[in-house]
């Protein structure tokens, strides 16, 4: 066992994108040093390439950073292979796609899954979905911290934010339908169309009230988000909390999103629930009136949970770091001599 004067445990986020809120925000909970790895490929077909890239990348930051244990965002669950082999202990940080979508059934998300600490989940209604698929896996509910983003800009009445991103849980036609249907709105988007097929990018291009800004940096973004008089977060996945969601709590910024029995107890105190077709969303939308939110308070129950999560979380790596000899808490990372 450690004593008193063992340094902090050093850990590292390891995220195989270029950016993500929800790491943002979550990593200083843990004092952990965050590593973005960015698409070296766009298209999907090279995808592959861009994983083999995206190890050898995290092998060397992991020989170089020696954390004691890391926190692995997942999809891809490939992220998690470079601490599996380099003998780092790695919790799990995973989107309910992780299960729900094609991951769960590709090579060596068994044992990525079974080598993990624990798997984060966003809430609890994942949990009695999919804790079935591998029952001796410690899961842990610890949902997206809230951190206030403020700006002094003036809200727009007719421009709405759709937080998106094409992914294959996004009602995407509806999406597109519901900026046809609403011309007098100008919306702003900043996903990446060519994750659309051709047919969906030239339907939404050709909306002549539709403002895609591509990639933004957190300033512009957060400048974007406080500018809008509404946000707007859609899924049409079971049990999932739109991380979309979070930053209009963040921000004060009303909040249309996906009915379901989860959007209505996390958000519907505050937020227009719709269902995912254009004429709901559309009335969702005249439906707002356009009044400024105060958030705190929410966002203040928010973070109970959220600290709750996090403390159990890391009692689990505590006691796991705890349990083993100084030598061998970095495996292959440590021993080295890196």
């Amino acid at each position: 066992m450690r004593n008193q004067t063992t340094p902090p445990k050093r850990c590292v986020f390891i995220v195989w994108k270029g950016y993500q809120r929800r790491v943002e925000v979550l990593a200083p909970l843990f004092n952990a040093k965050v590593n973005y790895i960015p698409h070296l490929f766009r298209h999907k077909q090279l995808r592959p390439l861009d994983y083999i890239y995206k190890m050898f990348v995290s092998i060397f930051f992991l020989i170089k950073y020696r954390p004691d244990y890391c926190i692995v965002q997942a999809p891809p669950h490939f992220a998690a292979l470079p601490a599996l082999l380099l003998r780092i202990p790695y919790m799990l940080d995973s989107y309910n796609g992780l299960y729900q979508s094609y991951w769960h059934k590709l090579p060596l998300f068994s044992l990525v899954m079974n080598r993990a600490q624990g798997v984060m989940v966003h809430n609890e209604e994942f949990l009695p979905l999919f804790k079935g698929m591998y029952p001796d896996t410690p899961y842990y509910v610890v949902p997206d911290p809230v951190r206030y983003i403020g700006s002094r800009v003036i809200r727009k009445s007719n421009q709405i934010l759709f937080l998106c991103s094409f992914d294959e849980d996004e009602p995407v036609d509806a999406i597109i339908r519901t900026i046809q249907q609403a011309p007098e709105i100008t919306f702003v988007i900043t996903a990446d169309p060519f994750r659309l097929t051709e047919y969906q990018r030239a339907q939404l291009e050709s909306c002549p009230n539709v403002r895609l800004t591509g990639y933004l940096s957190p300033d512009m973004y957060h400048i974007l988000l406080c500018s809008s008089t509404a946000a707007i977060a859609l899924t049409t996945m079971e049990a999932t909390q739109q991380s979309g969601a979070c930053e209009a709590l963040s921000s004060n910024t009303p909040l249309i999103a996906t009915r379901s029995k989860l959007s209505e107890k996390l958000f519907g105190r505050w937020a227009t629930l719709v269902d995912n077709d254009a004429e709901s969303i559309v009335a969702g939308i005249r439906s707002l009136r356009n009044e400024s939110l105060n958030l705190e308070e929410e966002r203040k129950q928010w973070n109970v949970r959220v600290a709750m999560g996090v403390s159990q979380v890391k009692d689990k790596l505590r006691f796991w770091l705890d349990s083993l000899q100084d030598d061998d808490l970095s495996g292959i990372a440590r021993s080295s001599g890196y």
